[in-house]
């Protein structure tokens, strides 16, 4: 129920989706894997990726500053940079972290953060 109830708020104006610029690298990389272990067609990832486009999100550059955050918190809680770019931005945002990563989440509670597991949609 909890998604569905995010979901309109996006579609309604309520709630605004943040995310670092990272996401578009790391969409488009997924996509590509998907093509070459023989998961999805190619004109089937070029559709997922047009829809991806239209998705209204705010990208972030992340700062220097940020990263060095991102690597103070990769070193303290054996966490990649690529994750904690998320966390820190969330952080940075005064934002719930929101994910279908659940390794993410986890860490991301286990540093206090306020998090939510999204399951991983079928595609």
């Amino acid at each position: 129920m909890w998604p569905l109830k995010l979901l309109k708020g996006f579609v309604e104006g309520v709630n605004e989706l943040h995310a670092p610029l990272l996401l578009r690298y790391e969409v488009y990389n997924a996509l590509r894997t998907y093509v070459s272990r023989n998961m999805v067609t190619a004109e089937y990832a070029y559709k997922l990726s047009n829809i991806f486009s239209q998705i209204e999100l705010n990208y972030h550059e992340p700062s220097w500053k940020s990263l060095q955050a991102s690597l103070k918190q990769a070193l303290e809680h054996d966490i990649t940079i690529y994750d904690t770019i998320y966390i820190t931005l969330a952080h940075e945002l005064d934002a719930d972290l929101i994910t279908v990563d659940k390794h993410l989440y986890q860490k991301a509670v286990d540093m206090d953060m306020e998090a939510t597991y999204l399951p991983q949609i079928e595609i």
